[in-house]
């Protein structure tokens, strides 16, 4: 028996901030703003890769 699914997986989060679209911005494209705070509260976060052109992408 296996346990593998075909199906995608879909995950979401959200996080209410008080802060300027200034601070936002900066937060999702400095790599060390980005593990700072996405990674799951008592986790840590590497970034492996991180492209913030239009179309880029980044790990984690």
């Amino acid at each position: 028996m296996s346990n593998v699914s075909n199906e995608k997986r879909i995950a979401s989060a959200s996080r209410v901030s008080k802060s300027s679209s200034q601070t936002i911005f900066k937060a999702f494209v400095d790599p060390d703003a980005l593990v700072s705070w996405l990674p799951p509260k008592d986790m840590n976060g590497h970034i492996s890769e991180f492209d913030v052109r239009d179309g880029g992408a980044y790990q984690i």
